[in-house]
């Protein structure tokens, strides 16, 4: 049976709410009760919803849901500049300094800031770059693809650079 986008899309807001309620149930009863986390958990909870918003139902289940354009070009460039320049770009520079022991090892980096909420949206609109029909998509890809040397080879991340490069790739006989 082949997912139709109806299906992915509802199956997509579940899993958002269900992710969010335990992360929410975390914050509140799990770990130490800051009020500032809960308003940041409400906030990025609201952007989310907002994301839903943005995606457009297509009547015919052949197509997938079409994302505005330009609000998508935005926002992914702007999460990447963010990311490269304020999250990546110190651990590049002690990886390259330091090597790579010394970059893992090292407490000062990592410690997030605000810029944290913008980074955050970076991997979730490479998904959606999947999906959206763009002019000029190697840029976009060309984007994707510095972030995810830098996190693979610099930082040592293994999970979510995969798991991004695995749903790109079961993409590429459905979409150009």
């Amino acid at each position: 049976m082949t997912i139709t986008p109806d299906i992915f899309f509802s199956r997509s807001k579940i899993l958002y709410l269900m992710i969010s309620s335990v992360q929410i149930f975390h914050l509140i009863f799990v770990s130490e009760f800051v009020v500032f986390n809960v308003i940041m958990w409400l906030f990025l909870f609201m952007v989310g919803l907002l994301f839903f918003f943005a995606v457009e139902y297509v009547p015919n289940y052949k197509d997938w849901p079409v994302v505005n354009k330009r609000v998508f070009s935005i926002a992914f460039f702007f999460s990447f500049i963010v990311t490269l320049i304020y999250s990546r770009l110190p651990y590049l520079d002690s990886y390259l300094s330091e090597g790579m022991y010394a970059t893992r090892q090292s407490s000062d980096l990592g410690s997030g800031g605000l810029y944290s909420f913008v980074t955050v949206f970076f991997y979730p609109l490479s998904l959606i770059l999947a999906i959206v029909e763009l002019r000029r998509k190697y840029l976009f890809y060309s984007a994707l693809l510095v972030i995810l040397i830098i996190d693979i080879v610099v930082l040592g991340t293994r999970g979510v650079p995969f798991f991004v490069i695995i749903f790109h790739a079961l993409f590429l006989r459905g979409f150009k």
